[in-house]
């Protein structure tokens, strides 16, 4: 190599960095929540595409993500654009197959399905707020018990949850209250998404990290509350079938009941509702964090091995 050539290559690395292939150690890593916000799913090909972003510079989205949020009715405006609504997000992106995360709300979703019908899930966006991250910092949600839990909603309502939160109703006699309403089982909640018959068409669950805390056994309808019970945190409706106990995992320091529905072991006369029911009584309790969209299928369907069950 020549002295001229020698000199260029040494001012070529001191400006722009040395290749990767000469210096490994030049080249940054992406942070936690970078490789998290780059990973796009198609098929069952995973890529991974860097994010290098200025201080104070808008968060990019991932296509598949504002495809996904362009879909909901009402979120997306001239007032309020993607990059507007993302300023109040703190994570908007895809769920991809290789996550652990993916194959736990696959699990969950097929063994939540007790009424005859399927449900087949089409896409799993995780969505966080800043608002909710917040909440993150309480002494509560580290010192008392979350669930992972089911709240199903029709496609009109999303986009004021997304923006909004999840939000106490007025009391109307619901069946625990003035409560946001919560299940364990899949099914429950897919009921909630429409109105009349299912369609063929998309449908979609939220996914939610439920500060439950100590809850109140509701044995009985308590229609007038508020508020839950002195010293409680929500109320619980015991169901005549409940998740399988011993497959019940801890993600997060979130309780997930993958377990298929078994009969429960207590007094079944004390068990007025099918399956069970969580009610909370402050929108600072929930944080939802996976938005999935799926379709009804006319069999149980398996998201683990994607086929119909006979």
């Amino acid at each position: 190599m020549s002295q001229v050539s020698r000199k260029r290559k040494q001012r070529d690395v001191s400006e722009f960095g040395a290749h990767p292939q000469e210096n490994s150690t030049s080249v940054r890593k992406p942070d936690k929540e970078e490789r998290g916000l780059t990973e796009i799913s198609s098929g069952n090909i995973t890529k991974t595409k860097p994010v290098k972003r200025k201080k104070g510079e808008e968060r990019a989205i991932e296509p598949l993500a504002k495809y996904f949020l362009q879909m909901i009715p009402n979120l997306i405006t001239l007032e309020r654009p993607i990059k507007s609504w993302l300023q109040a997000a703190k994570i908007v992106r895809p769920v991809n197959h290789m996550e652990y995360i993916h194959s736990l709300i696959m699990k969950y979703v097929t063994a939540g399905q007790v009424y005859g019908s399927g449900i087949q899930v089409m896409d799993i966006v995780e969505i966080r707020r800043v608002e909710d991250v917040a909440y993150e910092m309480s002494g509560d949600w580290t010192t008392k018990k979350r669930m992972l839990l089911w709240h199903g909603t029709v496609e009109e309502n999303l986009a004021s949850i997304l923006i909004n939160g999840l939000q106490i109703p007025p009391l109307r006699h619901q069946l625990f209250g003035a409560g946001i309403y919560f299940a364990d089982r899949v099914a429950k909640s897919a009921i909630f998404c429409y109105e009349g018959k299912p369609d063929t068409k998309p449908y979609y669950l939220l996914l939610c990290d439920v500060l439950v805390g100590n809850s109140y056994i509701g044995l009985k309808p308590h229609r007038m509350l508020t508020s839950p019970p002195k010293n409680y945190d929500s109320v619980m409706g015991n169901g005549k079938d409940i998740p399988d106990p011993s497959e019940t995992v801890c993600y997060k320091d979130m309780h997930i009941p993958l377990g298929l529905s078994v009969p429960n072991c207590g007094d079944l006369e004390e068990c007025f509702l099918d399956d069970n029911e969580y009610a909370v009584y402050k929108p600072e309790n929930v944080k939802p964090l996976y938005l999935v969209r799926f379709e009804f299928t006319p069999r149980p369907f398996c998201n683990c091995c994607n086929i119909m069950v006979e």
